[in-house]
């Protein structure tokens, strides 16, 4: 195949000729040559030299290659533009008559492609390559106009509307380059309204960064920020509310209860214990 299935004289090769038998079993392509049966039986036999046919054949079978190249890049003709039967909102578009790609009917007509177009066929790739891109950077901007999102949750967003790995890819780095994914500003924020609504220790609040896509440094570092005194009072405050239901409890059963409580919720035992000293 490597000599389009051709014999140096121009006609079809039906033998494999080895110009040397050293590496018989593991031949390089550069040690085999096509040959018709004549050609194979003269060489063996004859031993005689290809001259000018050798010539010849080779620029031929340059020259077909070339055209075989020169034919990948040539226009092909939008033959047909059929609405999907399973896909809505899209089509299958042919070219030369044949299947080639299902693309959204939206960038159809955006793109003026219709049948009898001519058009190659990377081109018309590239254009949906970049139009998914837009429509995935869009997406991305539109969500996060209501809120922050680290790269793994973008990243699983974007996964979810269905657009391709590479494009998904593409647009995170984009999106972290311009500052609108940022996993620190995102950590602070995920704080920020947890110490509000619903407060957690540095262990509890680090686990659930880390779940969310954020890696470890990233999280200690910001944790790193909140002051002891305020998680301190942060756990204060929780246990004053929890003491409550323990009114009726023995005092060691009272405190062993909340010791669990609070350690449930991330906080550290010598914070924990200075806590129990105070409320019970």
């Amino acid at each position: 195949m490597r000599d389009g299935f051709l014999c140096i004289c121009g006609q079809w090769a039906t033998l494999v000729h080895h110009k040397r038998y050293d590496n018989i079993g593991d031949e390089p392509l550069s040690d085999l040559t096509s040959l018709c049966e004549e050609c194979h039986f003269d060489l063996h036999a004859k031993r005689k030299l290809w001259g000018v046919r050798v010539l010849w054949a080779s620029a031929f079978i340059i020259l077909t290659r070339i055209q075989c190249a020169s034919q990948h890049k040539m226009k092909q003709k939008i033959t047909d533009l059929q609405p999907h039967s399973k896909f809505t909102a899209h089509h299958q578009l042919f070219l030369d008559k044949k299947p080639f790609v299902i693309i959204p009917s939206k960038l159809v007509e955006n793109l003026g492609l219709r049948v009898g177009l001519e058009i190659e066929s990377q081109t018309i790739e590239k254009l949906i390559a970049a139009d998914e891109a837009m429509r995935a950077k869009n997406f991305a901007l539109n969500i996060l106009r209501e809120n922050i999102y680290s790269k793994t949750q973008m990243t699983q967003q974007l996964e979810r509307e269905g657009f391709k790995e590479q494009t998904v890819e593409t647009i995170i780095i984009e999106l972290i380059n311009s500052g609108h994914i940022r996993d620190r500003l995102f950590a602070e924020k995920w704080i920020q309204r947890r110490q509000k609504s619903n407060p957690r220790g540095r262990t509890v609040l680090k686990q659930e960064l880390v779940e969310k896509g954020v890696d470890p440094e990233t999280a200690e570092q910001v944790l790193a920020e909140v002051k002891t005194e305020d998680e301190a009072k942060l756990a204060l405050r929780i246990a004053q509310k929890q003491t409550k239901q323990y009114k009726r409890l023995p005092i060691h059963v009272a405190k062993r209860r909340l010791h669990g409580f609070l350690a449930r919720r991330g906080f550290e035992s010598e914070t924990i214990l200075q806590v129990i000293e105070k409320v019970l």
